[in-house]
């Protein structure tokens, strides 16, 4: 396997000199020519509503409908696909489209309403849908995830019954804040719902319509934030411990330190869309924070997934996430991959260590250790802080 991107690609012409089995510049191609959109179907509910950010306020928001395939939002399952199997699905989602402002959440009309109990709904529903336009062509992003073909709606309209459970039901209709909503659906549910219903209006007292991918960093950043103020309660780790992970050529390694709470993530980018390796980290501290964004929704994700982990453990620790993005992680999908990625992880007992030297000495990454701990706020801060226990004898 080689670096990809550019002199070689031209060179190549798709004859796989990357090592790879398929192109990635052919099957984005290939993909693109494949999906076809009738004017008017019946699709079948991904349980996934998007909602857009670039006219905001006003925002488009599209349940993701499937024509020929059941696709459920379910990305803790998805770990067991490959990365071209969760692409094509993404792909072949189609987004028929109503544009409305963002404060028309706290009174909305019956194709939005529609759009609602399909996304809440626990299972995939039928939505006959009649297109306006011709819809454009699937989308690749350097930083989002695959589009399918949008268009702007002319008609949507449920064509079977919803399973809403009463719950979710209950929270949209409760007059609670924002993160007590959140919090709730969280705790009965799962983030992604959180998610989904912060994005389509469904929460606070004063509701709007949120883009979908703020929405995603903002549940992940409340509820990191709710177990991080619990974990803080309990006492310390008393040894090292590694986990390691890769899915979709992302390669994690988390150090878990005996120390008082703090976390950072230090990412190096080396996939086809990087000309050169780029390295970027944020972090925090127990009573002093640095967020600069360099790292972003990736970082409250993998945050939130460390955090359930030390919440059952009933301790806490600083935590020094090593992620290494290499060349297969051809199409991004989603700070998901990041968040499940860190969940599989720490789903393994993983390695417990005395020193971190023994730590430092089983992980195996591409990009020069030293480099990237040279780099690490934490770990200058464990090594130099003085504790209490260094006064006794």
């Amino acid at each position: 396997m080689v670096s990809v991107g550019g002199e070689i690609c031209v060179k190549c012409k798709g004859r796989l000199w990357c090592g790879r089995k398929k192109c990635p510049i052919l099957e984005r191609i290939r993909l693109s020519r494949e999906v076809e959109v009738p004017w008017e179907f019946v699709g079948k509910g991904t349980g996934f509503g998007l909602v857009g950010w670039k006219a905001y306020p006003k925002v488009r928001i599209a349940p993701l409908e499937q024509l020929d395939r059941v696709f459920y939002y379910d990305p803790p399952s998805w770990t067991s696909l490959s990365l071209e199997e969760v692409v094509e699905n993404r792909v072949r989602s189609v987004g028929a489209w109503v544009e409305r402002k963002v404060e028309e959440a706290r009174d909305p009309d019956y194709q939005v309403i529609e759009i609602q109990d399909a996304v809440m709904s626990v299972k995939p529903v039928d939505l006959e849908t009649s297109l306006a336009k011709r819809p454009s062509k699937p989308r690749f992003d350097p930083v989002l995830e695959p589009v399918g073909p949008t268009a702007p709606a002319k008609s949507l309209s449920l064509a079977s019954d919803p399973k809403i459970p009463r719950a979710l039901y209950k929270v949209a209709e409760d007059e609670v804040r924002a993160e007590e909503g959140v919090m709730e659906v969280y705790r009965k549910f799962d983030v992604y719902k959180a998610s989904q219903m912060l994005a389509l209006g469904l929460l606070g007292i004063e509701k709007r319509f949120v883009p979908t991918r703020w929405a995603i960093t903002a549940v992940d950043s409340m509820v990191g934030e709710r177990l991080r103020r619990e974990v803080l309660k309990y006492p310390e780790l008393d040894a090292f411990y590694l986990f390691h992970s890769s899915l979709f050529d992302n390669h994690f390694y988390i150090i878990f330190l005996p120390s008082p709470w703090m976390y950072e993530i230090i990412e190096v980018w080396g996939a086809l869309w990087a000309k050169t390796r780029v390295i970027t980290q944020d972090y925090e501290m127990r009573r002093r924070k640095r967020y600069a964004g360099n790292v972003g929704g990736s970082y409250y994700a993998a945050r939130l997934a460390v955090l359930e982990k030390l919440k059952d453990m009933k301790r806490q620790a600083g935590v020094l996430i090593l992620r290494e993005v290499r060349e297969g992680y051809y199409a991004p999908v989603g700070v998901w991959q990041v968040r499940e990625n860190v969940r599989k992880a720490l789903r393994e007992k993983g390695e417990k260590f005395e020193s971190l030297e023994e730590v430092l000495a089983r992980i195996r990454l591409r990009t020069p250790l030293q480099e990237l701990l040279s780099r690490s706020k934490i770990l200058r801060f464990f090594r130099e802080q003085k504790r209490i226990l260094n006064y006794y004898p």
